[in-house]
């Protein structure tokens, strides 16, 4: 995020203002989002992560 000219204690500024929320990459939020974890909630994210691809690639094999 420095290399974008913000700095981490803004995040929250850059989640809820529309215009400068997109000129931060993903990748960064996500990256001080998944640093704030433990480990115990990073696997449940995971975990949770891999049920809803599942999921949504089951829904797409019985649309097709």
């Amino acid at each position: 995020m420095v290399g974008y000219g913000y700095s981490p204690t803004s995040f929250k500024n850059l989640a809820t203002n529309p215009v400068r929320s997109k000129a931060v990459p993903l990748r960064f939020k996500l990256e001080i989002l998944l640093n704030e974890l433990d480990t115990d909630k990073m696997c449940l994210v995971f975990e949770f992560t891999k049920e809803l691809l599942a999921s949504s690639a089951n829904e797409q094999t019985t649309n097709q």
